[in-house]
């Protein structure tokens, strides 16, 4: 497996058909001091369905229209999300036959398989609500689909916001 400083570097690039997943010894301050932090501090969350907790903090980063999105537990950094590009729209077909799909929700709509798996490569394809396009990319250590979904998925329904 290649180094933390290397993965930041493919990150930077884009480089998803070469991704082997994230290092599991990447610090959470290498990354912060890599990118630069959008404000101080992070945001507490829980992941998975065994609803572990999880902080995150949006991460600028030079050249990328809006910033990542970088989860850690403890001093590690344990998922890195991107924003999907028009360059990463074809990742499917490129990547080939996900190890699973995953429920999650898209704003409040439930997308049953929305999310396309590859948990040996330690990554993530988020859809659209029509499927039509991928909006997020989930970058992590690869392990299995089990403990993907376990640790590090998105399968709760967001909270309404709304009052009536």
């Amino acid at each position: 497996m290649q180094t933390c400083e290397q993965t930041w570097d493919q990150i930077e690039k884009r480089d998803w058909e070469g991704w082997k997943g994230l290092p599991a010894d990447c610090l959470w301050a290498d990354a912060t001091a890599r990118f630069t932090p959008k404000y101080e501090g992070t945001i507490g969350f829980h992941m998975g369905t065994a609803r572990t907790a999880a902080a995150h903090q949006e991460l600028l980063v030079e050249g990328f229209a809006r910033p990542l999105r970088a989860w850690e537990r403890g001093t590690k950094v344990v998922l890195v999300e991107v924003d999907a590009t028009e360059k990463d729209q074809d990742l499917p077909a490129r990547l080939g036959e996900p190890g699973g799909t995953m429920d999650y929700y898209f704003m409040t709509t439930k997308l049953e398989g929305g999310a396309l798996v590859y948990p040996d490569r330690g990554l993530a394809l988020l859809s659209n609500e029509e499927r039509s396009s991928v909006t997020k990319i989930f970058l992590f250590t690869p392990t299995s689909l089990d403990s993907y979904g376990d640790s590090l998925h998105h399968p709760v329904e967001p909270a309404r916001r709304m009052r009536r």
